[in-house]
């Protein structure tokens, strides 16, 4: 895998973890275009355990325990993503049955936009100084 050694894991941990919030978006909006429909439920994505499984199952970033007060790392049960996409339990259903909290979902969609461009700039941090690092080398 190139990529691991050319740029190390912090680029495959922001590339994956900008996938797993694109993915969280879309559900979000997801629930937010199903507001007026009756019975239906809101939809979440457990981020952290979803980009655990993946960076897991690539192989990329192994957990450890480096001291023994540290929680143990814990092996999440599924590969894909579609495993950590789970009904919110946090919101009543009304009498429709429907469990869309309209503004709870633009509050979350908000965090998630600005989660998201964190690890933009991050990740662009990370590919100027690995230029910056090239330009100095040939010098």
């Amino acid at each position: 895998m190139i990529e691991g050694k050319l740029f190390g894991k912090t680029v495959s941990l922001l590339s994956k973890a900008l996938d797993l919030r694109s993915l969280r978006h879309r559900i979000i909006s997801r629930n937010i275009a199903n507001v007026s429909t009756p019975n239906y439920r809101a939809m979440d994505l457990r981020f952290e355990e979803a980009l655990r499984s993946q960076m897991q199952f690539h192989g990329s970033v192994a957990l450890s325990r480096t001291n023994h007060a540290h929680l143990a790392a814990s092996s999440a049960p599924g590969i894909g993503t579609g495993h950590f996409i789970v009904q919110n339990e946090e919101t009543k259903i009304g009498t429709d049955g429907n469990s869309v909290d309209e503004e709870m979902e633009m509050v979350k969609m908000a965090e998630n936009q600005l989660v998201y461009q964190s690890i933009i700039q991050v990740l662009s941090r990370k590919l100027l100084s690995i230029k910056s690092a090239i330009q100095e080398g040939g010098r």
